[in-house]
This record gives structure tokens, C-alpha cells and sequence, in this order.
């Protein structure tokens, strides 16, 4: 049986093998875009950022991991639409239920016209319930410093996408942790997490920042609970 509360580090699909079928009840990822670049100024890269398929086939072995009635969100550039379409459609089982807009409210760099979105892919295994019927599928929350991590997002969109797609103890995936930010959500809002990373150095981020942040209150989280379903 999986440990519940760890990042591991690693290859994701290796580590994914290990997670026992329907043993997880959410998945939040944000995996390398494909777009094989540097990001910022400083012209950052990021491993496995070679092509979209490495996101893809990590997220066609997650829907194995997941419960039946359950949900898996993943983060893609709007450039590589097609590709992922196309690929959840016809080659796993998963069911497409909206490309969710990320609005970053702040512009980012570019020349002409400047991207301040990205999308989230709503995919479904059977037919999840959803906690909040009254969410729009634009979501928007300033972008957050990226100094850590080249594709840092914000932990409250992140707590968005969980509030919404789970419950108090469940347990939350996330192949590609990253800078932690799904692990530290779902740790902010009383559920269990599972992440993978595969570099060292965001590795120890991300497990640096579960350990630096307080776990809330039970009270606070029933009080966020209940605002949520108001």
C-alpha cells in the first residue's frame, strides 16, 4: 500500500507503477509542457521538457491509480491543444470534461501579443460529483513569484481545483511536484497527498515547503468547508 503525505523522487512513470490501481482519489499535476525551452529571463529549463508525450503517458497510467467517479486536472499551453486532445480521446479511457481558463490577471513576457493564460484539462474517470456547481471555468488568480520554479503556481488555484474535486482525508497525486505547491495545498486543506519529482534541487523545494508550512487548524478547515458549499 502507498505511503500517504510523501514526495518521492524519481521518474514519474516508474514511481506511478508502485501506486496500487484506484488508490487515489484526485489528481492535480502540472507536468514540463513539451515545449523544449528556457523560461525568464534567466532562460530556465525544466527536465523532461523534451515533448508533450512525457506529460501525456504519465497522465494515461494515473487514470489507473484513480478511483472510479474521479477527477484529474492537468496544466498544458494552449499551443499544444490539439496534441492533448487528441490524445486523451484516443488513447485512454478518460472522458474530457472542459479546458478550464487559468487567467494570470498580470501579463506575462512575449512580443505582440502577450500571454496572461493557461488551460487546465478537466479529465474524468466515470462520472465524478463536483462540490461547487456554481465555479466558472475561468479562473483567475494573479501569478505568483517564479524564482523558485520556472512554473510555480498558485496555491490558491491549486486549493481551488482540490476544494472542488475532493474531500476532507482524501488523497490528492501529483507525478510532477514541482515546487510542491499541489502537495502544500492539499496539505493546507486536510487532505493526503502523494508527489513525484524527478530533479534534485526541486526535489528538496518542494519537500522544504511542506515541512516550513503549519498544517491549519481542523477549525479553519471545516470554516473553509463550509464557504466553499455556501
Amino acid at each position: 500500500m502507498m505511503e500517504n503525505n510523501v514526495i518521492i523522487r524519481g521518474d514519474c512513470m516508474e514511481v506511478l507503477k508502485t501506486v496500487p490501481d484506484e488508490s487515489v482519489h484526485l489528481v492535480v499535476t502540472d507536468p514540463p509542457y513539451g515545449d523544449n525551452t528556457g523560461y525568464g529571463r534567466n532562460n530556465r529549463t525544466i527536465k523532461g521538457n523534451s515533448s508533450p508525450s512525457i506529460g501525456l503517458n504519465a497522465i494515461q497510467e494515473c487514470y489507473r491509480t484513480l478511483k472510479r467517479n474521479s477527477t484529474a486536472y492537468m496544466f498544458l499551453d494552449i499551443k499544444h491543444l490539439p496534441i492533448v486532445r487528441l490524445f486523451i480521446e484516443q488513447y485512454t479511457p478518460f472522458s474530457i470534461r472542459d479546458f478550464v481558463v487559468w487567467d494570470k490577471v498580470n501579463m506575462g513576457m512575449g512580443w505582440g501579443f502577450r500571454k496572461r493564460h493557461e488551460l487546465i484539462a478537466v479529465l474524468e474517470k466515470g462520472k465524478p460529483t463536483y462540490n461547487n456547481l456554481g465555479i466558472a471555468n475561468v479562473l483567475n488568480v494573479k501569478r505568483v513569484n517564479a524564482e523558485e520554479h520556472p512554473h510555480k503556481k498558485p496555491v490558491e488555484l491549486i486549493e481551488t481545483l482540490i476544494l472542488q474535486s475532493s474531500r476532507t482525508g482524501e488523497t490528492v497525486l501529483d507525478p510532477f511536484v514541482g515546487a510542491g505547491t499541489t502537495c502544500l495545498a492539499a496539505q493546507n486543506l486536510g487532505r493526503k497527498f502523494v508527489g513525484i519529482e524527478l530533479d534534485k534541487t526541486y526535489f528538496h523545494l518542494a519537500k522544504a515547503r511542506i515541512q516550513e508550512s503549519p498544517c491549519v487548524a481542523p477549525s479553519q478547515k471545516a470554516e473553509r468547508k463550509r464557504e466553499w458549499s455556501s
